[in-house]
């Protein structure tokens, strides 16, 4: 049992990269320097919001999975989807 304890941490010697190896690298450390923290902009209110306006390729594609999921016949499912397809 001991011998096989040995034999892995002897093994793990050479597998394993020791700490003196990367401390004596080429590798700068400066390269792994944190980024400094920006705080993020606060987004500007408007006081007159515009409606967000959906194009009808958009709407024809919302639809098609609740076509699918009450049943709608395939006819209507597949106008659905060549509206979807329209570029609009």
């Amino acid at each position: 049992m001991t011998s096989k304890i040995l034999l892995c941490l002897t093994l793990s010697s050479f597998y394993c990269p020791s700490v003196e190896t990367h401390a004596n690298s080429s590798i700068s450390y400066a390269q792994f320097r944190p980024i400094p923290f920006k705080k993020p902009a606060s987004p500007k209110k408007s006081s007159n919001p515009s409606p967000i306006v959906y194009s009808q390729s958009a709407k024809a594609g919302n639809l098609v999975t609740p076509a699918i999921l009450l049943g709608m016949p395939a006819i209507v499912i597949l106008a659905l989807i060549f509206m979807s397809l329209k570029n609009d």
